[in-house]
């Protein structure tokens, strides 16, 4: 142990002691590996990204206007191993439907993208689609969450039905949340049923280009 000090003895004073210059050596040499890991990973997932997107917005076929729509399914359809299906209540059932084709002149497609929903669908045709559900307590905003249409997306399965306490039981939002805003964002790649207490008018254009259908909480005097 004393050959080290020893030798530190023979060195010029800018390199005594020489290990804080060892230990700064293998620091930057750490911090550049993690660098060039991550700058690899993210060229790999932006190239993934781009592949999905290129696949996913492939030009939909052209239905016919007066093609038949579908009812909603009353039994559990079969999802991916990562997906949770809700099946839609009967009140629901019976207030509306999800669309399988094209209907009142917007044509269904496999997917949106909430960079592109702007250029297909007008703010106002979009708002006319909502459809109001009476809710026996309309809450205060004070406690609010927002969701985002790529992630209900991910989580739950085709034709499925999301709700506050759906998302409060799978521990989407918060407990206490008591107001729910949908947002848009990212890629909606299957139909779903959303009742929330706000919608943005993109997140309404996503739900109806994929069949899907938003649902807004409203009180019963406003019903």
């Amino acid at each position: 142990m004393r050959v080290l000090p020893a030798c530190a003895a023979y060195l010029p004073a800018p390199l005594r002691p020489p290990y804080v210059y060892i230990v700064a050596g293998i620091l930057l040499a750490l911090l550049l590996a993690v660098f060039i890991t991550l700058k690899i990973r993210r060229r790999r997932h932006d190239k993934a990204l781009a592949r999905a997107v290129a696949q996913e917005l492939a030009p939909p076929t052209p239905q016919p206007l007066d093609a038949p729509v579908s009812v909603i399914p009353r039994e559990a359809l079969p999802s991916d191993d990562n997906t949770v299906f809700m099946p839609v209540p009967a009140e629901i059932s019976r207030l509306t439907d999800f669309v399988s084709e094209a209907k009142d002149g917007v044509t269904v497609r496999s997917c949106a993208r909430a960079e592109d929903v702007d250029y297909l669908m007008e703010d106002g045709e979009a708002m006319d689609t909502l459809v109001p559900y009476t809710v026996e307590e309309y809450p205060e905003r004070e406690i609010e969450a927002t969701v985002y249409l790529d992630d209900l997306s991910e989580r739950f399965s085709t034709h499925g039905y999301v709700n506050l306490s759906i998302l409060k039981k799978h521990r989407m939002v918060p407990k206490a949340t008591t107001y729910l805003k949908v947002e848009a964002r990212g890629i909606l790649r299957k139909p779903l049923m959303v009742l929330a207490h706000e919608f943005t008018p993109a997140a309404v254009k996503m739900l109806s280009l994929t069949g899907g259908r938003a649902l807004l909480a409203v009180p019963r005097e406003e019903a």
